[in-house]
């Protein structure tokens, strides 16, 4: 399984376009992690989680590595200017938000051919259209949320540990649901 994260600490103000603001309530991406971790560890089975900051590169980089499982957890949300969806992953080494849009994925999934990845979890607000793409590049089961929705980060957590345990535990898809 591939945990990927991001949470930008800074991005572009939509008041004042051009102007960098911090970001206001950052996610507890740790937690998130290591409640995951720790629901797999209890049942006592051996599974590899591999977390990895998430950009442009290292997205295009863990496709490549082929996991079964990749779960991407981050801000989503809508470009009223673009008109675009979009994941807020990191620029490398600064922390800034990078704009990742319907687009980029496509590029990113249309590049990567004959992965095995059989589940995507991404664990954003307006995951939707992301999640049609990554279904649409051949990974049969796609957990997301409606392009048209926000989601509580606490609810999100616990939905996700709670998730992996019934699925590393033998449950279906449907059944951790």
């Amino acid at each position: 399984m591939a945990f990927m994260f991001a949470d930008p600490i800074i991005k572009e103000s939509r008041l004042d376009p051009g102007q960098m603001i911090e970001t206001f309530m950052p996610l507890d991406l740790d937690k998130e992690f290591m409640d995951i971790k720790q629901s797999i560890c209890n049942i006592g089975k051996n599974f590899l989680i591999k977390k990895v900051a998430i950009n442009s590169r290292s997205l295009q980089d863990t496709l490549t590595d082929n996991p079964k499982i990749i779960h991407i957890s981050c801000l989503g949300d809508y470009d009223t200017k673009s008109k675009n969806f979009y994941l807020a992953f990191e620029k490398e080494f600064t922390g800034e938000e990078q704009k990742f849009t319907e687009n980029s994925l496509k590029e990113i999934t249309d590049s990567v051919k004959g992965h095995h990845i059989e589940l995507a979890f991404v664990n954003a607000c307006h995951s939707g259209k992301m999640g049609e793409i990554i279904f649409k590049a051949g990974v049969p089961v796609v957990v997301c949320v409606d392009s048209g929705e926000k989601i509580d980060d606490e609810c999100c957590k616990e939905f996700s540990k709670t998730f992996y345990y019934h699925l590393v535990n033998g449950q279906t898809i449907k059944q951790s649901f």
